[in-house]
């Protein structure tokens, strides 16, 4: 058996001090001070949270129908989290406008919509895809004939949209009818595309009053301008769809139509839809 000589012992320091150390690990010196850790900062803190959700976001694209026609023009690009998991887009880039990398954010979801569009996309169809108009325009479109959307939930400056203009694209006003529109601000200038809120689309089928107000939006609409698209979102039934097209609105998408496929597992839908509703997979 082996000893370990007590050295320095005095009466009443204990014993725990003088055993001998486990392999690997570090002996306890009473003298020696600890060494203090810093603590980690709300900045830290947002740092860590900025580069894991940029490093681990993912993009998914759902189809854009033309509802008369019944065939697909295009699909919207949509942001999604780790794995593909529902993201509160609109709530994060808030977030991120508060701390600082909302052009961070703006950008890489930019870069993803422009890094699988080809492998989804026909040549002759549209990229749908979100900016913030706090963030400055890019330099580049991420596919010939994109359509970007700016939400009502911001001011649309003339200057933005005239930036992407030059740059060949259409815009599109997203979020119709989900914040408090004035007439002055309908149909801003230089604005090709108007997307009504699913919050105005759900149900419409059932309200008969809801009915009345959108065609007289739709009309009105196009008489600000003859070539401006209305898109419904959130279309889950073919009620809807039907009751859309009564009403004058020339596109659509939602679940009924297609739901969201996320890139590179995506599986493209049939480019048309029947009469008698979506083509379920």
């Amino acid at each position: 058996m082996q000893y370990y000589p007590l050295r320095g012992f005095f009466w009443g320091e204990p014993w725990f001090l003088h055993a001998p150390p486990s392999r690997g690990v570090r002996p306890f010196r009473p003298t020696e001070p600890a060494r203090p850790r810093r603590a980690k900062t709300g900045s830290d803190q947002a740092l860590g949270v900025r580069e894991r959700l940029l490093t681990h976001l993912t993009i998914a694209f759902q189809p854009v129908f033309d509802l008369a026609a019944e065939r697909r023009i295009g699909y919207e690009a949509l942001l999604r989290g780790p794995g593909g998991r529902s993201l509160k887009v609109l709530s994060w880039f808030d977030r991120a406008f508060r701390e600082g990398w909302l052009p961070d954010l703006a950008h890489r979801a930019w870069a993803l919509a422009a890094e699988h569009a080809p492998a989804v996309l026909k040549p002759s169809e549209f990229l749908f895809v979100n900016w913030d108009q706090r963030v400055p325009p890019p330099a580049h479109l991420p596919w010939p004939h994109t359509v970007i959307e700016l939400s009502e939930r911001h001011p649309l400056p003339p200057a933005v949209v005239a930036a992407f203009r030059r740059l060949g694209a259409r815009v599109a006003m997203d979020d119709f009818g989900q914040g408090v529109t004035s007439l002055r601000d309908l149909h801003p200038p230089g604005v090709d595309v108007v997307k009504l809120d699913l919050g105005v689309i759900r149900g419409i089928d059932q309200d008969p009053a809801r009915q009345v107000l959108l065609r007289g939006l739709s009309d009105l609409l196009h008489a600000l301008a003859p070539t401006v698209w209305v898109l419904a979102e959130g279309i889950e039934t073919e009620a809807e769809r039907r009751t859309l097209v009564q009403c004058g609105i020339a596109l659509g998408q939602g679940f009924w139509l297609g739901p969201p496929e996320l890139a590179p597992a995506f599986r493209a839908p049939p480019d048309s839809v029947p009469v008698s509703g979506r083509c379920h997979r």
